[in-house]
């Protein structure tokens, strides 16, 4: 049996910022994931300005040359909405906040490769094809069964 002061189930993008955090923090971190990485994802996904910040202040900076998908990048003014009434719209993703400006280039990755990059990065132990099944109060703590 293995103990751990905290299992992160998912290893999502959410599930890796939670477990970086916690790492960082000095806690011992378990992520369980029910699939092998890199998941299979049939999409890539945007990592907007905002989000490249984000990752360069809480990951040390942008992902890898491996991640990204082609076309690597994709500027702002690209990106439109449909609107019925009115066709074609540019369309306002991201704006300003507290007197900061984000990137106006979008980076365009495979979510797949992305998602392991973050786990990896993250700190955290990791336990790849296994589930949570049932969780149980043991004492002062919870046992949480994998299967």
């Amino acid at each position: 049996m293995e103990e751990h002061q905290v299992i992160v189930v998912g290893a999502g993008p959410s599930g890796a910022a939670c477990a970086r955090a916690l790492c960082k923090a000095g806690i011992d971190v378990l992520i369980i994931e029910k699939e092998k990485l890199p998941r299979h994802k049939i999409c890539s996904g945007i990592l907007f300005g905002q989000t490249q910040i984000l990752l360069d202040r809480y990951f040390g900076g942008l992902p890898p040359q491996e991640v990204y998908c082609t076309p690597r990048e994709m500027p702002a003014e690209h990106i439109h909405e449909w609107n019925r009434d009115r066709g074609f719209l540019n369309y306002v993703w991201e704006t300003g906040k507290d007197g900061q400006e984000f990137p106006l280039v979008y980076l365009n990755i495979w979510r797949s490769r992305f998602d392991r990059w973050l786990v990896q990065q993250s700190g955290a132990q990791v336990r790849e094809s296994c589930s949570a099944r049932s969780l149980t109060q043991d004492g002062t703590g919870l046992r949480l069964s994998v299967f």
